[in-house]
């Protein structure tokens, strides 16, 4: 299963386990304790790929700048005004521009499930604190 997908499981799995707590039932400390440590896991696992998904997306950046700059130039060369050699290199790095908007989307994404898996490991951990203030009273 996909870092994601079992980050988007993980959480459910956890608000599945907590639903009872409304009408006053107590879900297992056991369990709370075992989702709780996957989502650590996660978010250290979200963290990784983030990495890559930025060196990536910065990588796409960087390329469709080079590119860029060597069509402009070549305009330049042929005696193009500045404008025209401008936008002879955005046509030209169209595709890597799309590529560029991919990367960037999909570090997005991991950048929003963190926050995500960030906010049910606090949720998690208030959970066992009421669980265990809640079996002291």
């Amino acid at each position: 299963m996909l870092t994601l997908e079992q980050a988007a499981a993980t959480m459910q799995e956890l608000v599945k386990a907590t639903q009872g707590m409304s009408v006053g039932e107590m879900p297992s400390p056991n369990q709370i304790f075992d989702i709780y440590g996957r989502l650590v896991g996660l978010y250290a696992k979200i963290g990784e790929e983030m990495c890559r998904k930025f060196n990536a997306k910065e990588r796409a950046y960087l390329h469709r700048k080079i590119e860029a700059a060597k069509v402009y130039q070549k305009g330049r060369y042929d005696k193009l005004t500045s404008g025209d050699a401008q936008q002879s290199s955005l046509l030209a790095v169209g595709e890597e521009i799309d590529k560029e908007i991919e990367t960037a989307t999909a570090y997005e994404q991991y950048r929003t499930l963190r926050k995500s898996i960030e906010a049910a490991i606090d949720f998690a951990r208030s959970i066992q604190s009421f669980i265990s203030r809640s079996e002291h009273a």
